[in-house]
């Protein structure tokens, strides 16, 4: 594992960090508990009550955690909160929020949320989007805006827009 707190640490390939925050972490594999880290790079992530900003990995495992950016592999989420992921496989969420999910392979959501919610096939139980783009959804989902919604939302919103920036310059004017 290869830190980065001012000044870098490395040792084997595996770490541990446990109620400590660290700037940079490389490992390949990490267990994080009751910490953090600013940036992970690592083939294996867990992760319990723990909290990270940036992370890229092949699979993360996170409990009761708070993660920014995450680009993996594979993700599993229980009791857990993403801002943003591009997942380039499956993604399971468990009584989890993401505010946006990208993945290529399938999501399955078990009373879990996304505000936005991209995948070819998507699987839900007592879930909830606001805007769900997928090929193929299966369960029982509550979804404000499906892809057509989503579409004419953008363009209103963006017309809306346009057209009180078009006002404001107008006004700048006089």
């Amino acid at each position: 594992m290869e830190t980065d707190q001012g000044k870098s640490n490395q040792s084997a390939g595996e770490g541990d960090i446990h109620q400590q925050f660290q700037n940079r972490v490389i490992a390949s594999q990490l267990t994080i508990r009751q910490g953090g880290a600013k940036t992970i790079e690592a083939n294996d992530v867990t992760m319990r009550q723990a909290a990270a900003l940036r992370v890229n990995v092949e699979q993360v495992d996170a409990s009761g955690s708070a993660l920014g950016l995450v680009q993996a592999q594979t993700a599993r989420l229980d009791n857990s909160t993403i801002a943003g992921m591009y997942a380039k496989g499956g993604v399971t969420m468990d009584q989890s929020l993401s505010n946006a999910l990208v993945a290529a392979g399938e999501v399955n959501m078990d009373q879990s949320a996304a505000v936005v919610l991209v995948s070819k096939e998507v699987k839900l139980k007592s879930s909830t989007t606001v805007f769900l783009f997928a090929q193929h959804v299966e369960g029982d989902v509550t979804t404000l805006f499906k892809s057509q919604d989503a579409v004419i939302f953008g363009a209103v919103a963006g017309l809306v827009g346009g057209l009180l920036m078009l006002l404001s310059r107008i006004l700048r004017r006089k």
